[in-house]
């Protein structure tokens, strides 16, 4: 385990946006899978949701963004909440950590492998897919 870098491996991706679709040319399940096969943690900042079919579908579609690559989502109401975001957003960002998964038998990399990551150390979070990629 190393402490991040800006080196390859750990990327992270900011979407400002209302979430809704309006000419995209994957689904959002195509691209749900595309930004976690990259490794791609997705940060999405929103705006508060009205009461529309729509808005709650591009509220959803950011969160599923965010928890499927173990980022997170945010809809701040006012400026001091933006802030209070991109300060959270900041902190993770500088203290995350990237664990390498290399599968003991190399045939076998490229498919989805289970992880199971924990920490005894209190105080300590850990953010994981589900399932990953074997390199």
């Amino acid at each position: 385990m190393s402490k991040s870098d800006p080196g390859p491996g750990l990327r992270a991706m900011f979407i400002f946006s209302d979430g809704i679709d309006n000419a995209s040319r994957s689904s959002k399940d195509q691209t749900a899978r595309a930004l976690a096969n990259a490794g791609i943690r997705v940060y999405a900042v929103g705006k508060e949701p009205k009461q529309d079919r729509d808005s709650k579908d591009g509220t959803k579609r950011l969160k599923q963004f965010a928890q499927n690559t173990c980022g997170k989502a945010y809809f701040p109401r006012d400026e001091k909440e933006i802030d209070e975001a991109v300060a959270q957003i900041a902190e993770e960002l500088n203290n995350l950590f990237l664990v390498v998964y290399t599968p003991a038998d190399e045939k076998r990399g490229g498919g989805l492998h289970e992880l199971k990551v924990t920490c005894t150390k209190r105080g300590v979070s850990i953010a994981a897919p589900g399932k990953s990629l074997g390199k």
